[in-house]
């Protein structure tokens, strides 16, 4: 007969020894696309240390919109609820203005639905006080990504564009399988 303890520690191996069956973050969460509805950036793939366990955020195009809680007037705003149902989100930095500017444009021009945003540590319509958002944005201050409703990101610019309602709307008639409308 097993004590107490011995029992413990044996149940807690055989657990340890499961654990690929109970924490499989990266199929659960890990799923990207590499083509169809989405604008390459030319950004190579990070593998992750372990293809079943290890989940690493991205922004990369084709990629789940990394969990970040967000603040706006003080109260927590998780940053999944920008994109879904049948609208598109633009998330760009504290400095994106101009992409702010081209998205509401080309939201008219397209049709569709864009929730628009600038998130920063400082400054920005939500504010990312954690640097939750920080880590995992991929883009500089002025660098933006468009999140389609399935909250995959479908573009991503890690600064700002030359002519960023051209980028935008390029990026926009590759999602939607439209012809560009600059």
């Amino acid at each position: 007969m097993f004590s107490a303890e011995a029992t413990r520690a044996r149940a807690a191996e055989a657990i340890s020894a499961q654990r690929i069956g109970f924490r499989h973050h990266n199929i659960e969460f890990g799923y990207a696309y590499e083509s169809g509805a989405i604008t390459p950036d030319g950004t190579p793939e990070t593998i992750p240390l372990d293809p079943v366990l290890l989940y690493e955020p991205s922004t990369r195009p084709g990629h789940a919109l990394p969990h970040a809680l967000i603040e706006s007037d003080g109260a927590p705003f998780p940053i999944g609820r920008l994109a879904g149902g049948a609208h598109f989100a633009l998330i760009a930095g504290e400095d994106g203005q101009a992409w702010v500017a081209a998205a509401r444009d080309l939201a008219g021009r397209f049709g569709i639905v864009i929730n628009v945003v600038r998130i920063g540590l400082y400054s920005g319509d939500f504010r990312d006080v954690r640097g939750a958002w920080l880590r995992h944005r991929g883009i500089g201050p002025s660098g933006a990504i468009l999140v389609r409703p399935d909250h995959y990101i479908a573009f991503q610019s890690a600064k700002m564009a030359a002519d960023p309602v051209a980028t935008l709307s390029s990026a926009l008639a590759v999602v939607l399988d439209r012809e560009q409308m600059a």
